[in-house]
């Protein structure tokens, strides 16, 4: 039976749970995650520095990113991280992610920039739109240079079944590369 640890980052604080293979204990980390406030989504709030300290994971652990994209480049310490351990990048996109806002008016704020921008289906939103899209798309791959290491949930998905398919799709290609 693995070992699982849970590393909670969020409103400037983390939290580290030791490895444990008592589900209990790991049902409980849940549970508190699960249950904790949001994080604040506010610039100066976001956490994108790397949150964890090397020594803290043990060696040939999955790391799970679940979260936003880091709005900077990864450090240099999580390319030594990447290259000690799995790390999976797990985000939750909803319609206005892939598609700009159609059939709004007034003016709509982004709580992650602060910024403040008119609604509505022109021109200027839809190129304004591919721009951030593309410049998170670009972020992504920095951080997640493997495509097999992404994983992109619809929020009407069932997010653990999702990752249930990756993790089985990435045990399935292990093998097959062993042979």
């Amino acid at each position: 039976r693995q070992r699982v640890s849970l590393i909670r980052t969020g409103n400037g604080e983390n939290i580290i749970h030791p490895p444990s293979r008592r589900r209990e204990r790991v049902l409980g980390w849940l549970l508190d995650l699960l249950s904790a406030p949001p994080p604040d989504a506010a610039p100066e709030r976001r956490c994108d520095a790397l949150p964890l300290p090397l020594g803290s994971v043990p060696r040939n652990a999955i790391i799970l990113w679940l979260g936003e994209i880091p709005t900077v480049l990864p450090p240099p310490a999580w390319t030594a991280l990447r290259r000690q351990h799995r790390c999976i990048g797990i985000r939750v996109e909803d319609g206005w992610e892939r598609e700009p806002a159609v059939g709004l008016s007034g003016t709509l704020y982004d709580p992650t920039t602060g910024e403040a921008f008119p609604a509505g289906d022109s021109a200027q939103m839809r190129t304004a739109h591919a721009a951030w899209r593309a410049r998170r798309e670009a972020l992504w791959a920095e951080w997640w240079p493997d495509p097999a290491d992404r994983l992109v949930v619809d929020t009407a998905a069932d997010p653990l079944a999702a990752l249930v398919r990756l993790l089985a799709q990435q045990g399935s290609r292990r093998l097959a590369a062993a042979r």
